[in-house]
Parts: structure tokens; sequence; C-alpha cells
């Protein structure tokens, strides 16, 4: 069908990070936003945050499991996002749908707004979907280990 389009949403989902604070426990969110996009086309998905100025992150690691065969990993992006003064992010994509994100840096982020963007590839015709997950996301190595109280994250993607 010529001029077809791919709907690729990823409804709003929500990690909560409890943080052990000398005062009991505070939260930090982890959204993202929903997209469409067209097929063939390449998306950033924004992994964004709620404020980090009182926890002294310094570092960052999660795991992103998603469908192969619906889109492919390009890789990440920290172009005008909160780890961009670190400088790049380390990623390592496996062709079987996983993906481990980490970074670090010397100075603590600060505030909240996008920690940094997935890139994917649409691969898929309209009609197919898929989910991406978000696992084991850790600050500071999860230093406590408390501090992550939810084991993952789930994105639904429809192609179609």
């Amino acid at each position: 069908m010529q001029g077809s389009k791919i709907l690729l949403k990823l409804w709003i989902s929500l990690i909560i990070i409890a943080w052990g604070k000398n005062d009991g426990f505070s939260q930090i969110y982890v959204t993202v936003p929903d997209i469409k996009t067209g097929q063939d086309s390449t998306i950033l998905v924004p992994v964004l945050v709620s404020d980090l100025s009182d926890y002294n992150i310094i570092s960052f690691q999660f795991e992103v499991f998603f469908d192969s065969l619906v889109i492919k990993a390009e890789g990440v992006s920290v172009v005008n996002t909160l780890t961009a003064p670190w400088g790049n992010a380390a990623v390592n994509v496996y062709s079987e749908g996983r993906m481990i994100v980490g970074a670090f840096g010397t100075t603590a982020l600060t505030t909240g707004d996008t920690l940094l963007n997935l890139i994917f590839k649409v691969i898929a015709k309209p009609g197919n979907s898929t989910s991406i997950i978000l696992k084991d996301f850790r600050f500071n190595n999860g230093n406590p280990l408390r501090s992550l109280i939810m084991a993952g994250w789930k994105l639904c993607c429809k192609v179609g």
C-alpha cells in the first residue's frame, strides 16, 4: 500500500525508584512519552527522569529488551540531555533484541529532564507490535541496594 504509515506508540510507563535519604525514602520517576512514526524511520525514545538534585547521581545502568523483528537498536544519543556533560554513554547492542546502556561522570546530575535517548530503526511492516522493557535500572550501581524497588518497565509498541 503506497504511503502507508506505521504507528509506533509507546504507552506512557513509569518506573519509581525509592532512594534512601536520611529522613526516609524519596522517589525518582522515570518515564517516556508517546511516539508516532512511519515505516522505515529512525526514532529517538527519550528516557525522562524527575528531579535528581538530592541524590548525587553520578552513574546509571539498565537493560533494554524488545522484538528485534519489529525494531532494531542503533544505540543511544546524549546530545542535549542530562548525560551530555559526561560524554558518550556506553551501549552494547545484541542482535537478539537486547541492549545494555550505562554512563558515568564526575559531576552529579542536578535536574530532571531527558536522561538520554534510545535510538531505534523501525523495520516491521504495519500490523506488527513489540514491547520495550527496561530492566534492572540502577543509579549509582544500586548503592544502597534497596534503592531499586521495581523489576522492569514495559512499553507497548504497535506498528500499524
